[in-house]
């Protein structure tokens, strides 16, 4: 499995530390738009953003005993229309017709 250092590395003709130092600093840079709340896009890949999660009543899986669990956010990604399209290469075009 080759790691997105390596490849970024490998296509750009960078050494191994300056590769990772950049990939860090990218995806340093990302999470902290995301966690600020901003979207973002990154052309060729998707959306991230963050979605909000109301409090709400749970269950521990193993015991059974009831749990709060507090309002928070998750992360969220969207891939674009040209990743899918890699992906899955005999997908339709991105929208379906109403009642179909």
């Amino acid at each position: 499995m080759q790691t997105l250092v390596d490849a970024a590395g490998k296509r750009l003709g960078y050494l191994p530390s300056v590769a990772r130092e950049v990939t860090v600093a990218v995806t340093r840079e990302l999470a902290d738009l995301i966690a600020r709340g901003d979207a973002v896009r990154v052309p060729g890949l998707g959306w991230f953003g963050r979605r909000h999660c109301t409090a709400k009543r749970g269950r521990h899986p193993t015991t059974g005993e009831r749990l709060d669990i507090p309002a928070h956010f998750v992360p969220t990604f969207k891939p674009s229309l040209d990743l899918r399209r890699r992906v899955w290469p005999g997908m339709r075009s991105g929208r379906r017709r109403a009642g179909k």
